[in-house]
């Protein structure tokens, strides 16, 4: 499906998107006076940006990741929504994802809402659907498609290269994102399909989008909006990811853990 196969491309954790949101911590050491990324529009490399961002939060030890999206589909009107924070201190192989997703057609409308703590190879999971809450726990990696899928707690898994590769960028002034220092870089001209592993006879329309970046290459916020059109209908999608409290995250022992059997 176009769709399944879109939301792969940005959602990294459902993966991720809707409106844009601010707010996101300097690194440890870091000067708010100094200039945003010194990169031309035309130079911006994802898989770079990718790295340096990871380094940077890797060396830091924590971070929160926010993603907040929409999808909506011509197909039966359907409309998917999504919300996730991410939680994680590296340095204490600790997590938590907070998500909320959404599934509206003309005729019902689903939501379910999932909480997973990982603490080392073990990992628990709060969901809620349909009225019902019930409890998990699981010993390592996911097992099958209904098992506990876990934070990733020791590693930045987020990949910004087809997001970045995928447009076109140009330079759209500097400015601070909650007192850190940033080069705004809009978006411009045609999509790349290939990056963005779009069939040959899609046309995309109405794509929008910001990247903000540090003096270090860090990718402090994104956020990208497009409508693809295929002979199997129309798709948009709507998607925001913040990188926030890089460095001054902190996961606790959530309180429902007591109810695991």
């Amino acid at each position: 499906m176009e769709r399944t196969r879109l939301k792969r491309l940005l959602l990294p954790a459902m993966v991720a998107l809707l409106v844009a949101t601010a707010g996101c911590s300097a690194l440890p050491g870091g000067d708010s006076e100094a200039a945003g990324y010194d990169v031309a529009g035309s130079e911006l490399d994802g898989q770079t940006i990718t790295d340096t961002t990871t380094d940077a939060v890797e060396d830091a030890g924590s971070f929160t990741i926010e993603t907040d999206s929409s999808v909506t589909t011509s197909q039966g009107g359907a409309e998917q929504t999504g919300l996730s924070t991410i939680q994680v201190d590296l340095d204490d192989d600790r997590g938590i994802r907070n998500q909320t997703q959404s599934y509206s057609t003309e005729n019902q409308t689903r939501e379910q809402i999932s909480v997973v703590y990982t603490d080392g190879s073990t990992s628990y999971r709060k969901q809620t659907s349909q009225g019902e809450t019930t409890y998990d726990q699981q010993e390592g990696p996911q097992q099958s498609i209904t098992g506990i899928r876990p934070v990733n707690t020791t590693a930045f898994t987020q990949n910004y290269t087809s997001i970045v590769d995928g447009f076109s960028w140009e330079q759209d002034g500097s400015g601070e994102v909650d007192g850190v220092a940033v080069t705004e870089y809009s978006l411009t001209g045609e999509p790349d399909k290939d990056v963005l592993n779009l069939p040959e006879n899609a046309t995309v329309e109405d794509a929008s989008g910001a990247l903000y970046i540090d003096s270090d290459g860090v990718l402090r916020q994104a956020d990208i909006a497009y409508t693809v059109t295929t002979e199997r209908g129309t798709t948009s999608i709507d998607a925001t990811t913040t990188l926030t409290d890089v460095g001054s995250t902190s996961v606790e022992e959530p309180g429902w853990l007591s109810e695991v059997s």
